[in-house]
This record gives structure tokens, C-alpha cells and sequence, in this order.
């Protein structure tokens, strides 16, 4: 089998989620034997706001809280990727509360909340936005620690409004990066086969690869278990918006002390920006037009991603083709490889329908758009496009 260096942050057991399960506490550490148990109790007030954020959030009392919060103590903030992770997811969700729980957006996210947040994302080499890394990747914990990563033993760290709709649509998304990294495991070592030029192990591992994948598909049909299109639309949606091509913020927005208080645009939470369909579009060969809007919309994706995956998407990328033109050279390889491509479509025809029930069908909202997804872009088109790629690729 082929081996996948660890420094991509990746795993046949976990796919992109992170190798050791989400921090739910922040950690801190004394520097140089100096007094910080003040610092503490400031931290303590930082995480209770973050724990009890739906209460405020209910009530229209976010943002004044907020407002109040005592200086965030960076310098005692211990440097392990979870924690860091852990202030980032808090600082987000703190930051979108911010803007969007109220009566009108916000424009401005106050200096207390502000520097914070642009520190903790330098150090993560991401925007200070709510992206999919903080709002999925890295929120969710195990009801039991004994157990694996499955829908019926994790639950959401953190939230906006609670209630099982909104958990559901992050757990759906977590259940699905879990079980991708089988999937994308074995296609990554029929990569390997195919370089080799060994037809028998090729063979093996697409076949395998797509059993994996049409798991994807039949946990992406449980979206509507629990998570309700109108409840989504009116209570989940508004809150993972982002400030870049959103008509609410022509200028995007301010962060005071930051930037220069110049206004910054940047992109909302988005399923656009998980590593799963990259990662497979290029081991299995499936094609976009690097020359249209649609292209350069998922390459912008890869800024809102944990660094490492996007180093494994540029090192999977290098390698794109290999896979696809070895098997249509070997037609007794057609059929699995197909079915991987055909999962792929399923997956992605399912989505879309989603995105149509979910904002497209809905009645529109002032503040929330139903042609506009959280990314910024005209969804249903893009959506479309992908799939219909992925339908072009079943032939050659």
C-alpha cells in the first residue's frame, strides 16, 4: 500500500478530520512562572460566553456580551494545532453571532474581538472568517471516546441557535469526512498500482475505493432525518454567511484594529471548502474548465482550508490523469473506475437537490438570499456545473 505522509494531516480512519479528536476546553500555559490567574478568569469568561452563545443569540443578547468581554490573553494561549483550533472555532462563532445576530448586520466587528481573531487566524494561515474547518472539521466531539467517529456517537461542540437541525447538518458533514478516508485511501494506492503499471492491484483498489464512496452518498440521504429545510434556511443559514459578494456588505466588513480598519472581504462557510471532492476529482481524473469562474471559485476555496490539506490537494494535483488514462489503456479496469465516477455524480446530483429544497425553494429573507449561497456565488449553477462535470467524465 502506498503511503501518505503524515504532514498532509490525513488518515484512512478520520479522511480530514483532525488526527486527535476536537479540544473542548482552551489550554493554557504560565510564561516564565509570571501570575496569570487573572488572564484566566478572562479566558473563563471568553469560554462561557462561547458555551452559552444560542441563550444570548435567542434572546438578541450577543452582541452587547461581546461587546463587554475582557481583553483575550493571546500570550498564555499554549501553540498545539488543537487549541489553536479550538480559539479559532470559538473566536468565529463569536465573530458571526456578532454580525449577523441582530435586527440589521453589523459592519464592524469591535477591537476586543477583532485582533484576537486576525492573530488566531495568521497563525493558522486562514482567513478571520467562519469557514468549514471550524464550523465542521473541528466541531465535534464523541459521546464515547471508546467508540469510532459515527452519527450516533458524536454531537456538535459549539452552535449558534442549538436545537438537533442545526447539530445535524454539521454531524452530517463530519460523518461523511470520516468515512472518506478509506475511500480516498485506496484510491490513493491505485494511484500508486496504476504507476506501476500493475492492472491486478489497480483493479483491487478501485473496486474497493468504490464500495467506500457510495457511503458518502447514503449518509448525505440522511440530511432530512433531522434537519428540516425551513428550520436550515431561516435558522442555521443566516449565521454562516460571509462578507464577500453578499449585498448586506458592498464593502465588506471592519476589524477594528486590523487591516487598517480598511473593510475586508471574505467568504462564508461553505461545503466548497472541504477537501473531499478535490481530493477525488484529482486521484479519479474528473475535469473543470480551469478557464471560467467556476474554477477559479473552488481554487479561492482552497484559502479557507487547513494548510496541509491544501498541500495534499497541490500533491495529488500533480499526479492528475495518471489513474484515469491507465485504466481507458486497459478496459478490464472500466467498470470499477466507472462506478467510483458514477458515485461521485450520485453524490453530487443529491446536493443539489438539497441546495434547491433547502435555500432555492424557500421564501426569500431580507439578509439571506435563496440564489446566493453562503460562499458568495450563484450556487445552483455552480452546482450544476460540477456535476455535469463529473457526468462527462463517465465516457472518454
Amino acid at each position: 500500500m502506498a503511503h501518505i505522509p503524515e504532514t498532509y494531516e490525513f488518515s484512512a480512519e478520520r479522511g480530514f478530520l483532525p488526527m486527535e479528536d476536537p479540544e473542548t476546553w482552551l489550554a493554557f500555559g504560565s510564561a516564565d512562572g509570571a501570575p496569570w490567574l487573572l488572564d484566566i478568569d478572562s479566558v473563563t469568561q471568553w469560554q462561557s460566553v462561547a458555551r452559552d452563545l444560542p441563550h444570548y443569540v435567542t434572546v438578541g443578547m450577543a452582541r452587547n456580551i461581546i461587546r463587554k468581554l475582557p481583553p483575550f490573553p493571546m500570550q498564555l494561549l499554549t501553540k498545539r494545532e488543537e487549541n489553536i483550533e479550538h480559539a479559532m472555532r470559538m473566536f468565529s462563532f463569536l465573530g458571526h453571532a456578532y454580525v449577523f445576530g441582530g435586527e440589521n448586520t453589523e459592519l464592524t466587528i469591535p477591537r476586543v474581538l477583532a485582533e484576537p481573531w486576525h492573530t488566531i487566524a495568521q497563525l493558522l494561515n486562514r482567513p478571520p472568517v467562519l469557514s468549514y474547518a471550524s464550523y465542521a472539521l473541528y466541531n465535534w466531539q464523541r459521546l464515547d471516546i471508546q467508540k469510532p467517529i459515527t452519527l450516533d456517537n458524536i454531537a456538535v461542540i459549539q452552535n449558534f441557535g442549538g436545537g438537533i437541525d442545526e447539530n445535524w447538518f454539521v454531524l452530517v458533514h463530519v460523518d461523511i469526512e470520516a468515512k472518506a478516508g478509506k475511500g480516498i485511501t485506496v484510491l490513493y494506492d491505485a494511484l500508486d498500482a496504476a504507476k506501476g503499471e500493475d492492472i491486478y492491484n489497480t483493479y483491487t483498489y478501485l473496486d474497493a475505493a468504490a464500495e467506500h464512496l457510495s457511503i458518502l452518498h447514503a449518509i448525505l440521504k440522511r440530511m432530512p432525518d433531522h434537519c428540516n429545510p425551513y428550520i436550515y434556511y431561516n435558522r442555521v443559514r443566516p449565521y454562516i454567511q460571509g462578507w464577500k459578494h453578499n449585498p448586506s456588505f458592498p464593502n465588506g466588513i471592519v476589524y477594528e484594529g486590523c487591516f487598517g480598519n480598511v473593510p475586508q472581504q471574505f467568504r462564508g462557510e461553505t461545503g466548497a471548502q472541504s477537501s473531499i471532492l478535490p481530493a477525488l476529482d484529482a486521484l479519479l481524473g474528473i475535469p473543470h474548465n480551469k478557464n471560467d469562474s467556476f474554477y477559479q471559485y473552488l481554487t479561492e476555496m482552497r484559502d479557507y482550508m487547513p494548510y496541509p490539506h491544501r498541500m495534499f490537494l497541490k500533491h495529488l494535483e500533480s499526479n492528475f490523469g495518471i489513474l484515469r488514462n491507465f485504466v481507458i489503456k486497459n478496459p478490464s479496469l472500466h467498470k470499477p473506475y466507472l462506478t467510483c465516477v458514477e458515485s461521485i455524480f450520485h453524490f453530487r446530483a443529491e446536493h443539489l437537490q438539497f441546495a434547491e429544497n433547502y435555500i432555492a425553494r424557500q421564501v426569500p429573507k431580507r439578509n439571506n438570499s435563496t440564489t446566493i449561497g453562503t460562499g458568495g456565488t450563484p450556487f445552483i449553477p455552480y452546482l450544476k456545473k460540477h456535476k455535469d462535470d463529473t457526468f462527462n467524465a463517465l465516457t472518454w
